[in-house]
């Protein structure tokens, strides 16, 4: 008989001595073992495979057929749009409550214990939904199961409750005041969407729009275009710009046949009843819904996954979600109706629920050809970028919300789209207008070895910076003198906590430091790590258990990766005594945009 264990946490304990020890996070066991398995480990060796078992597992959850017709349908919101797309569930996207990651553990989890022909296992897991899906999992693969915890039950505000908060804080939320139109009815005309940060404010206030998105891109578009209308979402947070201040901005950045609006997907102005009854329909089809949780089981699986994305699902179809993302649709809906006929749209492509909402608008207003630009890194592990490919040749409400054309800026994303089911005549490889800089950035000369000063990058998320702080704290020897921390600017680090591991923060420019530094030491989530990776500099990224590696490097053989203080330690001691490497291509990268600038003629004359 063999007996497992499988845990979460390194200070787990072991109840006796076990043939098989099991990492749910990628911890190394405290205890014996004459086996020992990471799940992170085993997602990474088998990545393809549990990848497209995930994409097809949300999409037959979609087909799934109750009382005659599929879920797709059930949650149709308008004769040409289902808002299933919008769902937290179909988007795939990273969030508090998503279940992911969880997820692909499960799956790895389900092929081990079958390989392994485990017949007892004990667990020791910190998530009650996680180990609600593992005691399931086990009894129908007939596995004795031996919990040392009882699952945490918590208290839950029902979601309806939620959801009216919602539509009443939205409800009283300031009117947007949106620039008159300036477009043209004649001449071809084209519409970008993006986000309303990430620019030079100081050039806006002087009527000149400077976006890390689209590099000098802004001027060859005025160039080829008669009128450009320029739609920026302003972001809701601690980020955000004010309503007042964001309006003015792009007031002063409104000109002659270029015009720029502010928009707000949460104001509800002369839209509160569409959504009200939207979100009723949502809540009425939720409860002829009731069986889907049936459905929440993989093909060729016994997992119920259920307990994992139950949340998220509630959140969609009667909770606060359903509302925001109700708001998005008819926002959207109504800006895009107010443009004058199109030649082409272009917008920033993520597969946020807005972008959804976009193109539904966007093909229901019968406009010309639209383009969605991804602007960051391809990532693997980012899976909002990917679907079953059968998503994509489906008809009407069944079919992936997609553009006329995605505009690739790498080799590895133009592939990538390629193998999950895009079609080549649907792509275009352009120059990638959020890393233009990298172009001017590269060194000019070989740093020598003793001139080499480490940067620690910090990440967006609060927990995996402190954990990055502490390996680099612990590391033999210490860091070497000069070594600087640049914080993420959603997450900056007091300056005494940096002393106490032998850092001091770095104020300038990202571009500055890269310049300088020659080793970058980094989480796997961080873009920064890949410009340094361009500029020929060593990178060292943590790679934390309890996530996936979101690196676009992941496979790349020149990069260091590490889980613990002594790989860290190795790694440093590596990069310290090698040679300066030669700059990287990754990016199709030209500051003159050939590809963009023909891209552009052939649109305008579409």
């Amino acid at each position: 008989m063999t007996v497992a264990f499988l845990f979460s946490s390194p200070g787990a304990i072991c109840p006796q001595q076990v043939d098989v020890s099991i990492s749910f996070d990628g911890s190394a066991p405290g205890f014996p073992s004459e086996i020992v398995i990471s799940l992170p480990h085993y997602i990474e060796s088998n990545d393809e495979q549990l990848r497209a078992q995930f994409l097809s597992f949300v999409y037959e959850v979609g087909k799934t057929e109750i009382r005659g017709k599929s879920v797709i349908q059930h949650l149709q919101i308008d004769p040409s749009f289902s808002f299933w797309w919008m769902t937290l569930f179909a988007l795939r996207r990273w969030h508090a409550d998503s279940g992911i990651v969880q997820a692909l553990k499960l799956l790895a989890l389900e092929q081990t214990l079958i390989n392994s022909k485990i017949r007892t296992l004990h667990i020791d897991l910190d998530e009650s939904s996680v180990q609600t899906c593992v005691v399931e999992l086990c009894r129908k693969l007939n596995i004795d199961v031996v919990s040392q915890r009882r699952p945490n039950k918590r208290l839950c505000v029902p979601n309806v409750l939620i959801a009216l908060a919602t539509f009443a804080r939205a409800k009283s939320r300031k009117a947007q005041t949106l620039a008159s139109s300036s477009q043209s009815e004649n001449g071809p005309n084209i519409t970008v969407v993006d986000y309303f940060n990430g620019f030079d404010v100081a050039a806006a206030n002087s009527g000149e729009y400077r976006s890390r998105f689209w590099s000098d891109l802004p001027k060859v578009i005025s160039a080829q275009f008669g009128s450009s209308q320029w739609l920026h979402i302003r972001d809701v947070g601690k980020q955000s710009l004010p309503v007042n201040h964001a309006e003015q901005l792009a007031k002063n950045l409104s000109k002659a046949h270029t015009n720029h609006s502010a928009i707000d997907l949460v104001d509800m102005q002369g839209i509160r009843r569409r959504v009200m009854i939207g979100y009723f329909r949502l809540f009425t089809a939720s409860l002829k819904l009731q069986r889907i949780r049936r459905s929440f089981t993989p093909n060729t699986s016994h997992l119920d996954l259920w307990p994992i994305f139950s949340a998220e699902w509630h959140k969609s179809l009667r909770g606060s979600i359903a509302i925001q993302h109700l708001a998005q649709f008819h926002a959207m809906r109504r800006r895009i109706s107010q443009l004058p006929k199109q030649t082409c749209g272009v917008y920033l492509m993520e597969n946020q629920p807005w972008e959804m909402a976009l193109i539904s608008a966007w093909n229901a207003n019968g406009y010309g050809t639209l383009v969605g630009i991804p602007h960051a890194a391809p990532k693997f592990w980012e899976v909002r970028r990917f679907v079953d490919p059968r998503s994509r040749l489906a008809a009407g409400v069944n079919r992936f919300p997609q553009p006329d054309f995605v505009a690739t800026n790498s080799a590895l994303m133009h592939q990538e789209l390629l193998d999950n089911g895009l079609d080549q005549s649907n792509l275009m490889p352009v120059e990638a207008l959020a890393f233009t800089h990298l172009s001017t950035h590269y060194a000019t000369s070989m740093l020598s070895q003793s001139s080499k000063q480490i940067a620690v990058l910090g990440d967006f998320s609060e927990t995996i910076t402190q954990q990055l702080l502490d390996l680099v704290g612990n590391i033999d020897g210490g860091l070497t003198s000069g070594t600087v921390f640049k914080p993420h600017p959603a997450c900056i680090v007091d300056d005494a906590k940096l002393a106490h591991v032998g850092l001091r923060t770095f104020t300038g420019e990202i571009g500055d430091l890269l310049s300088t530094a020659s080793i970058f030491i980094t989480t796997s989530s961080t873009s920064a790590a890949l410009e340094a990776y361009c500029l020929g500099k060593s990178v060292i990224m943590l790679i934390d258990g309890a996530h996936l590696n979101m690196s676009p490097l992941r496979k790349t053989d020149d990069v260091f990766f590490v889980r613990t203080t002594v790989e860290l330690t190795a790694a440093l001691r590596t990069a310290l005594s090698s040679d300066s490497r030669p700059q990287r291509e990754f990016f199709n990268l030209n500051d003159q945009f050939p590809l963009w600038r023909a891209f552009l003629t052939d649109l305008s004359r579409r």
